[in-house]
């Protein structure tokens, strides 16, 4: 003898396929970001939207720049990673010389710096935000 099961309860139930189905994209995205690291040691490129250039070690020098693309010194001028620096904020280290994104001074000119203590070293800090 078949039980009817209430229509409230069925509604509420979700099939096995469509709980499989909701849970793709939650696993693709831990797998891009777990090949990613791999592939790169934790470094990612910095992509702007108007143009798609990457922010660039020039040269594996202190200037930054924009470029579309580069596979100078296997491309580790464009590769920077966020070295958590407390309260939110970040250093931003290119991997190519571990140096990081420094704004000269705290003025307008960014470069490449190893270290700094100028104003606390609040010239090598940054955060994301709105």
């Amino acid at each position: 003898m078949k039980t009817k099961t209430s229509p409230i309860r069925n509604s509420t139930n979700r099939s096995p396929l469509r709980r499989g189905l909701l849970l793709i994209p939650l696993v693709l995205a831990c797998f891009i970001r777990s090949v990613s690291a791999q592939e790169h040691d934790g470094y990612a490129r910095i992509q702007l939207k108007n143009g798609g250039q990457y922010l660039d070690a020039d040269h594996c020098g202190k200037t930054i720049t924009l470029n579309p693309g580069s596979d100078f010194s296997g491309g580790a001028r464009q590769l920077w990673r966020f070295v958590p620096a407390g309260e939110g904020y970040f250093r931003i280290q290119l991997k190519n010389g571990g140096q990081y994104l420094d704004a000269d001074h705290c003025g307008k000119t960014i470069t490449l710096n190893p270290g700094s203590d100028f104003a606390g070293g609040a010239c090598q800090l940054w955060r994301r935000a709105r």
